[in-house]
């Protein structure tokens, strides 16, 4: 989705704060992405948890559509994955998913 002044609004600004990239084509960009980043992608099911990936480095987190998640080709494409492991919820939405990755790579980030 594009940038807008509702994004930032509902980022709260925060959206000004931390790197981020619009592209198009995102299985064609992870498959160029520079090789030094280690890129994770965001699934609802089949992958870790975060905290089992090593976040610290240079890192790209993937997220799908807030109905779809990823698709399988950028799925594919991505080193890794991460699912926040639930009980008591079928899903988070893309925010919430968004929220305990970046915390999981700041706790991994200032760990070292």
């Amino acid at each position: 989705a594009p940038i807008s002044a509702a994004t930032i609004r509902a980022s709260a600004g925060t959206l000004l704060q931390v790197p981020f990239a619009v592209v198009g084509g995102m299985p064609n960009w992870l498959a160029q992405v520079d090789q030094d980043l280690v890129t994770i992608g965001a699934a609802t099911r089949g992958g870790v948890p975060p905290w089992q990936l090593d976040l610290a480095g240079p890192t790209v987190i993937v997220f799908g559509s807030e109905g779809d998640g990823l698709k399988q080709l950028t799925a594919r494409r991505c080193a890794g994955l991460a699912t926040v492991p639930l009980e008591a919820a079928e899903s988070l939405n893309v925010a919430q998913a968004i929220t305990v990755l970046l915390y999981e790579l700041r706790r991994q980030v200032s760990d070292r």
